[in-house]
């Protein structure tokens, strides 16, 4: 990104660079993209006491959005309120996105990662190109690029073979690949959470490698726990918790859930946070 920077795309953009003929691109001045990947939803008011969390009004370009932290992916083109604890903020990859990480013991800033963690949005195919230098002797700054791609209709993850100055890298490197969303059946994983399942592999940088899934992930996350998660911690009557617990948990769709909770006396401002939940996209849903 930093390079991209350098050619002339600003790192922190408004909504309105992405789409300057949506009239509500202009109406969110505190949402940006970050890079070519992320968009930003900054908090920028106090929690509310009866939920704990923080509310910020985003407009999503079309395409289905995954928040980075809770997995929770958002169908696009629409107004939604996001809201979150203290300990988060709305981080969400487009579809098809791919981000790169140094991985979390790569501590060294001055040197390129010998290993990374690149989280996948994978509803759609999508590429990223990594670039990596490191300035020689004479102060010549020499970069090296490596494509990473993921093929949908292949369930394929690629890391290219690197091209330009191969040396500014490490020779062979581990890359731990997380999908943000449920496994096929019968996938080996290296890694599972409730919202994604990772895994590894090891490649020669000269000559790129490849993985190919089970099938493809599974896009969406439940949203039962994390409403469930929300009522417990929300500073309200119980009875009136309990209520909308059992509606949430029932086995019907969304919006007959949605419209049911209208029947609980809940606050506002926590009926806000289960509804932002409920609406989400669950597995398998486009």
């Amino acid at each position: 990104m930093n390079h991209r920077t350098a050619e002339g795309t600003a790192l922190v953009r408004p909504l309105y660079h992405l789409e300057p003929r949506r009239d509500e691109a202009y109406r969110v001045p505190n949402t940006y993209a970050f890079g070519s990947e992320l968009l930003v939803a900054p908090i920028v008011q106090s929690c509310d006491p009866v939920t704990l969390h923080g509310t910020a009004r985003a407009w999503l370009p079309p395409g289905t959005w995954t928040d980075v932290f809770t997995g929770t992916v958002y169908a696009g083109d629409r107004f939604v309120d996001l809201h979150r604890t203290l300990d988060t903020v709305p981080v969400l990859l487009r579809e098809g996105g791919l981000l790169p990480l140094a991985a979390e013991d790569q501590l060294d800033a001055t040197a390129n990662p010998t290993a990374f963690e690149v989280l996948v949005a994978p509803g759609t195919s999508g590429s990223f190109t990594l670039v990596e230098d490191r300035e020689d002797e004479g102060g010549t700054d020499r970069t090296a690029e490596t494509r990473l791609a993921w093929d949908a209709a292949l369930a394929e993850f690629r890391v290219h073979a690197t091209t330009g100055a191969v040396d500014v890298v490490p020779a062979r490197r581990d890359w731990r690949v997380t999908f943000l969303a449920v496994p096929a059946d019968g996938q080996v994983v290296s890694a599972r959470g409730e919202d994604r399942f990772s895994v590894d592999l090891t490649v020669e940088s000269a000559t790129g490698g490849a993985v190919t899934l089970a099938g493809p992930p599974v896009v969406g996350v439940d949203a039962r726990e994390a409403v469930r998660r929300a009522l417990e911690r929300a500073q309200a009557g119980n009875a009136e918790k309990l209520a909308a617990w059992e509606i949430v948990s029932k086995d019907l769709p969304r919006a007959d859930r949605i419209v049911e909770l209208g029947t609980v006396d809940l606050p506002e401002a926590l009926r806000a946070v289960v509804v932002e939940l409920l609406g989400s996209v669950h597995p398998g849903e486009r």
